[in-house]
């Protein structure tokens, strides 16, 4: 071993730019295009975004139609249901996935490819495990719960058979949202747009299969909520 003091340590991790000679160009500055461009931009992602959310309303609108030829109180039992479900189960989910878009997006602008796929992954059990709570819940405060709100007998005991059948879509949307926030994190509209549209021209042709070719009335509204799909 070299005792000469004057003898350096080479280091683990040399500068790979030590034997290079950079050269910074001054470009001026960046030219946007001005608000034309700008506008372009964000109607290119608005008006899909627009239209994924009208045809999901619209699937809605045509379940709810489809069952208020059945009876007033069938439909009285769909929407109490719908309601109940929505603001108890779905928003709770959607809101703790919807997380998600904040992260995809930092990893989608700095072009980290994997840790997208992990935090992917991480939202979907993470919305899942957040499904658990409203199915729990469901499963033994339900009938309490409409109790408060002061429904007749026959339209709670019709809301909690809705509720009941439709309960394992919420574990579908969970990983439906999580996959729906990946995309439009990283601008991807266009298919969000498409399998929408496909599922609103599905949604009347189960509902008819289900509500009155298999005899199941107003559940089988809640039956195509639970097909993959619609």
């Amino acid at each position: 071993m070299s005792s000469d003091p004057n003898d350096a340590v080479e280091p683990l991790l040399g500068n790979p730019f030590a034997d290079r000679v950079i050269v910074v160009r001054d470009e001026g500055p960046v030219k946007t295009g001005g608000w034309g461009s700008e506008l372009t931009r964000l109607l290119h992602l608005a008006v899909p975004t627009a239209a994924t959310g009208a045809l999901s309303y619209a699937s809605r609108l045509i379940t709810t139609a489809q069952v208020g030829r059945l009876s007033s109180l069938s439909l009285s039992s769909i929407a109490l249901g719908q309601t109940v479900y929505n603001i108890t189960g779905l928003s709770l989910v959607m809101g703790i996935v919807s997380g998600i878009t904040t992260f995809v997006g930092h990893a989608h602008g700095a072009a980290q490819s994997s840790l997208k796929g992990v935090i992917l992954q991480r939202g979907a059990i993470i919305g899942l495990l957040t499904a658990l709570l409203p199915l729990l819940a469901w499963r033994t405060q339900l009938p309490h719960l409409l109790h408060l709100l002061g429904q007749q007998d026959q339209i709670a005991a019709g809301a909690s058979a809705y509720i009941h059948t439709a309960s394992p879509a919420l574990a579908l949307q969970a990983i439906n949202t999580s996959l729906t926030d990946y995309l439009s994190a990283q601008s991807v509209v266009r298919p969000l747009v498409l399998v929408t549209l496909t599922t609103m021209l599905l949604t009347p042709v189960l509902n008819h299969v289900y509500i009155y070719n298999a005899g199941w009335g107003f559940l089988g509204a809640a039956l195509t909520v639970t097909t993959p799909g619609p």
